[in-house]
């Protein structure tokens, strides 16, 4: 099992990389199911983080160590379609803007974040490069209420900003794994979603802290499928 999600319902999706798919835990009766078998016929190629947009939509970054990168979307109606090819170079972390207009996307071998656009439609447009984050292993990403991007790095570990007009702060640099080991997805939680969570696979383990900053309220649509 690699990223979570949760619905306005209260339940967890969660990628499902060994059977390439994503499937919906439901903590109250403990019922599990497969809601996206897959695309195309065939399984997910290492689906590794998703996102909810405002109008129910569930987006998928599948990072393709099979070789078939791709962002899967189930529409609202539970229609399961591929949304974009075009984030070829082991998408990773996703969220989806507050107005939902985008999807930005960790691009980890490409070493940049993404912003793919969500059309009126539903289709994506041609992803935009956000910032550049040379020489790193960029994994997570998470927005706080201000527009900020925070981008956990892999390797080496560390954590950094990236505030609205693109312009990148350093603010935690471990090359040493100290503080963080191997960091992947992060999330802001707490009633005011003031405290930050890091999950580290390095020494498997959790990291939780006060960045100052409170983050953006998340998508939690209730899904009628």
């Amino acid at each position: 099992m690699l990223g979570l999600a949760c619905d306005g319902c209260g339940c967890v999706y969660a990628c499902d990389a060994g059977a390439g798919a994503v499937v919906r835990i439901r903590p109250t009766d403990g019922t599990f199911e497969t809601v996206i078998p897959g695309a195309d016929g065939a399984p997910l190629d290492t689906p590794n983080m998703l996102a909810f947009g405002p109008d129910g939509s569930l987006f998928v970054t599948c990072s393709g160590e099979d070789g078939h990168p791709t962002i899967v979307r189930r529409r609202p109606d539970g229609g399961v379609e591929r949304f974009s090819d075009d984030v070829r170079a082991y998408p990773n972390g996703c969220v989806v803007t507050p107005d939902g207009d985008a999807l930005l996307v960790v691009e980890s071998h490409g070493q940049r974040v993404v912003r793919v656009p969500i059309r009126g439609d539903g289709s994506a447009g041609p992803p935009e490069t956000i910032c550049e984050l040379p020489d790193t292993d960029p994994d997570g990403i998470a927005l706080d209420e201000d527009g900020a991007l925070w981008i956990t790095r892999y390797r080496p570990d560390g954590l950094v900003r990236i505030d609205p007009s693109g312009d990148v702060e350093v603010v935690v640099d471990d090359p040493l794994a100290r503080t963080f080991d191997a960091p992947t997805n992060l999330a802001f939680c707490g009633s005011d979603r003031s405290i930050a969570g890091v999950a580290n696979v390095g020494d498997r383990y959790l990291s939780i802290g006060d960045l100052g900053v409170r983050g953006a309220a998340r998508h939690l649509p209730e899904p009628s499928w």
